[in-house]
């Protein structure tokens, strides 16, 4: 159990196109508003990230009475070019690998998180979990998933691990003073990677194989996958694997989507008709309410406030009426 008495936290963006730090906003108060504890925000990023979105995620975060730091991540192109697969992603998938060398050596433990993950739960269950002297904690794949992924990762049947040591890294418990004692994680990782090039799951499968033998297996709460039967309801941490089409800011499934939005409106990212509008078109209201919202004001606000249902009564019960002050 950590002794640690804030809660260190770090996600990873290289936002190419824009539009990234809204859902960062998302996750993050998602942490923010489940979470009694001290919570220090770490964000590993590209060097042109826009300073206004950086700024706009600590005064969130402020507003919480958190704490916040911001590291710009350059990684030397004679390594990424080197890692093919590196293209189909973003070099910001390689970012966390440097958390042991950029964060403070006083930070002994810190949890890593995607930034499509949505915190339904007080993270400090998380971090006071016990790693009985393990480097990291992870959630294991389904045997199914491990042995697929494995064989796309080694076609020629030559994985270093088994597929029951196989673990889906986008929630990860680091104990940063045992990684650094055993290990070199930036440079262990990178000979891998240049080692086997063609690697579909990149990271993922370096630190399985990096930290073999040194991973304990945590309870699946702490990487809940999302699906439509299921939904998002009970507490955990939700993740939300899988092609962009299928995240919750693309999803018109409010089993899906509700916490996304739930948190991003706790995040006061957006002006209120700003997430109104939004959301509506993922919902896929009615095109002229969409297409000319001020005119159907009532209905709109009505139809919103009926599609999200009780998920979000309580949130709603104080937004509603600036809902209404924007309208009126």
């Amino acid at each position: 159990m950590s002794q640690q008495s804030v809660i260190h936290v770090l996600y990873v963006v290289h936002d190419y196109f824009g539009g990234t730090a809204q859902h960062l906003a998302a996750a993050m108060a998602s942490i923010l508003e489940n979470t009694k504890s001290k919570v220090h925000i770490h964000l590993f990023h590209n060097p042109d990230l826009p300073s206004a979105d950086i700024d706009k995620l600590s005064k969130m975060i402020k507003r919480y009475e958190q704490e916040f730091d911001s590291y710009a991540v350059q990684i030397d192109d004679s390594i990424l070019n080197k890692i093919p697969r590196i293209a189909e992603y973003t070099p910001g998938v390689l970012y966390h690998l440097k958390v042991a060398d950029l964060v403070k050596e006083n930070i002994k433990r810190i949890i890593y998180l995607d930034f499509d993950t949505i915190v339904h739960d007080d993270i400090q269950r998380l971090f006071e979990e016990d790693l009985k002297g393990n480097c990291v904690g992870l959630v294991p794949l389904p045997e199914k998933s491990s042995k697929k992924m494995l064989a796309e990762d080694f076609p020629d049947g030559k994985s270093p691990i088994l597929p029951s040591e196989y673990y889906n890294t986008g929630v990860m418990l680091m104990d940063l003073q045992s990684v650094r004692q055993k290990h070199d994680l930036w440079n262990e990782s990178i000979s891998f990677l240049l080692k086997y090039p063609e690697l579909q799951y990149l990271d993922q499968t370096a630190l399985c194989c990096i930290f073999n033998g040194e991973i304990l297996p945590l309870n699946e709460r702490y990487n809940l996958g999302v699906t439509r039967k299921q939904g998002v309801h009970t507490p955990g941490i939700y993740h939300y694997k899988g092609p962009w089409r299928t995240k919750p800011w693309n999803c018109v499934d409010k089993n899906i989507s509700v916490l996304y939005w739930k948190y991003l409106i706790k995040a006061q990212w957006l002006e209120p008709e700003e997430c109104l509008l939004e959301f509506a078109n993922k919902i896929c209201l009615d095109e002229a309410i969409v297409k000319n919202p001020m005119r159907n004001k009532k209905k709109v606000i009505r139809m919103f406030l009926l599609r999200l249902g009780i998920d979000f009564r309580n949130v709603f019960a104080s937004l509603r009426y600036r809902l209404q002050k924007c309208f009126s």
